[in-house]
């Protein structure tokens, strides 16, 4: 037995494989972002990362205080997540809600309130590269125009982004 083996249910020895973690990349902001439109956009919780080797996968975490105002005259309205991953200039969208309003909906018939809620988002992702990641989180919102907005880390509060590069 040494510091690179484990002992298994048929009490034998046996290499540790791979699913290590090689790397870990952090930032947190408190830099709001508003939209009021339902194109994506950018939001301040962005990281990059490089990974070591091209069989790596990366774990993107996220956490973001998100906030949501009404379009006046809909009892229905909400906004939407996608995580982009950038490499050399080309985009990818890792991860996108499969409805306009799947990341956070609300519905009432009266009032314009908002709403606020903390989300924590995380998704897997293959790259295929050894050349830096640059993952972003990105909003929009289900209803554009005339009093409709999301906004991400509402009020400065927080938001976050961990990635974790994971060995083959």
């Amino acid at each position: 037995a040494s510091s690179s083996t484990f002992l298994r249910g048929d009490s034998t020895f046996a290499e540790a494989g791979g699913g290590k973690i090689l790397q870990m990349q952090n930032m947190t902001t408190s830099t709001q972002t508003e939209v009021t439109s339902t194109t994506y956009a950018n939001t301040a919780i962005t990281d990059s990362i490089t990974p070591s080797a091209t069989s790596s996968k990366i774990m993107i975490i996220i956490t973001d205080s998100c906030q949501y105002f009404n379009k006046p005259g809909f009892n229905d309205n909400g906004m939407s997540f996608r995580l982009k991953r950038s490499v050399g200039g080309s985009d990818t969208n890792v991860y996108t809600d499969n409805n306009a309003y799947e990341g956070f909906y609300q519905s009432t018939a009266t009032g314009d309130p908002n709403f606020r809620c903390h989300i924590t988002l995380s998704a897997i992702d293959s790259p295929n590269t050894t050349s830096a990641c640059t993952y972003t989180h990105q909003i929009n919102v289900y209803r554009d125009g005339s009093g409709a907005k999301a906004r991400s880390v509402h009020d400065n509060n927080r938001g976050n982004m961990i990635l974790l590069e994971i060995g083959a």
